[in-house]
């Protein structure tokens, strides 16, 4: 076990409760039912796969603790019930500190927010390919700039072949399928050749946007590699939607509430696909925090023509401020993204755009579910830590 759990010292046992000090000064207080539910034995937790074994309803509700001992740094504990259970002090240490460790979703609050100053103050996050390809730690680091930022750069990346980039997407997890398959590899040569119905398979400007805003669930992290450009212009634009939403929430509390309480129609329309999706633009977690952004101008539907004139009222101004909000120069960055240069971006939070362009362009990608980036990201956190998570 590793040697970062602190001494601890039983405060109080009674059939009720047993109340843990550890060195650190935080305190556990362990209820028996919830420790009856969770005792880590063979009989009650599978040791390969430690998912639950025993049948929660089966638990007296009235269980106790019949006694609680102290052995070395584990506890011996024996319930009502008859179950004798040994409690390691790696399992107590980490039901203590699960709360404080866990790993959410990313939001407004356990992120570092974006606008220009991210390139003034030199802050752009930007990884090694080979790195990233070859150390568990710089993938770990990779990661956490991603989580942090939103997005990263990785530099130094082969563009002579799409499988390359592929290989270090694949890194992080599985890709996600989705109407565009799960690795797309397409080029623009003109305004006219459009593979499918979006314009992002264009040569013209695109506003920053979040992909995917008619589907239920929309894409979580989102790769981009320039492979070849012959022409000129393409550039880049990302806008951080949370530092958006904050800027709004604070100086338009009511657009704010309008953007995060009314639903917007979004759709995809194509010869074999009619996706249809009714989401606010804005999403909060149960603290009130801003967990993801969708809105893409090109997707979304016109308000239903049974509005009153106050709801279009209402709903055009509030696009119009957000539209407004994301436009202004300070809450936006603009680069060229090069070949050798993979860009990600998590497109729960960050918007992304480019300028128009001339000449043939090539351009691969792929989307990876938030899930499997944030499953990554927790095992990178538990091997720099040399503790393994169980819960």
């Amino acid at each position: 076990f590793p040697k970062m759990i602190p001494q601890y010292s039983i405060l109080k046992r009674s059939d009720s409760e047993i109340n843990i000090l550890w060195k650190d000064g935080r305190q556990s207080n362990i209820m028996p039912f919830w420790l009856r539910d969770s005792c880590p034995c063979p009989n009650c937790t599978h040791q390969e796969t430690y998912q639950r074994q025993v049948y929660t309803p089966h638990i007296p509700v009235d269980i106790t603790f019949t006694s609680v001992t102290q052995k070395d740094k584990n506890l011996l504990v024996r319930w009502s019930d008859g179950h004798e259970g040994l409690i390691s002090d790696c399992i107590l240490w980490q039901h203590a500190t699960r709360e404080s460790n866990q790993i959410e979703r990313p939001s407004s609050e356990n992120c570092t927010l974006w606008g220009d100053n991210i390139v003034k103050e030199r802050n752009f996050p930007v990884s090694d390919y080979s790195e990233v390809i070859q150390s568990q730690k710089s993938l770990h680091s990779w990661l956490e700039d991603i989580y942090k930022h939103g997005f990263a750069v990785l530099k130094n990346s082969p563009f002579d072949d799409p499988k390359k980039t592929k290989e270090v997407c694949e890194k992080i997890g599985r890709l996600r399928t989705s109407i565009f398959g799960d690795f797309w590899d397409f080029t623009v040569n003109k305004k006219e050749d459009l593979e499918r119905a979006d314009t992002a398979y264009s040569n013209q400007h695109l506003e920053p946007h979040t992909d995917g805003c008619y589907c239920m669930d929309s894409p979580g992290l989102q790769s981009f590699h320039i492979m070849e450009h012959t022409g000129t212009g393409g550039e880049t634009v990302l806008v951080d939607g949370f530092k958006v939403a904050k800027e709004i929430q604070e100086g338009e509390p009511d657009v704010f509430h309008y953007l995060s309480t009314q639903k917007l129609e979004f759709y995809y329309s194509d010869k074999e696909n009619s996706l249809r999706n009714f989401a606010p633009l804005i999403d909060i977690n149960d603290k009130g925090h801003i967990r993801q952004i969708r809105y893409n101008n090109d997707d979304r539907a016109p308000p239903p023509l049974s509005f009153s004139p106050k709801q279009m009222k209402e709903y055009y101004r509030a696009i119009q401020v957000w539209l407004d909000t994301v436009k202004k120069p300070q809450n936006r960055i603009q680069f060229l993204l090069k070949p050798g240069n993979i860009l990600i971006t998590n497109n729960w939070r960050v918007m992304h755009g480019r300028t128009a362009f001339t000449g043939s362009r090539r351009l691969v990608g792929c989307y990876i579910p938030l899930e499997i980036f944030l499953s990554k990201l927790r095992v990178g956190r538990r091997t720099a830590t040399s503790f393994l998570t169980l819960v």
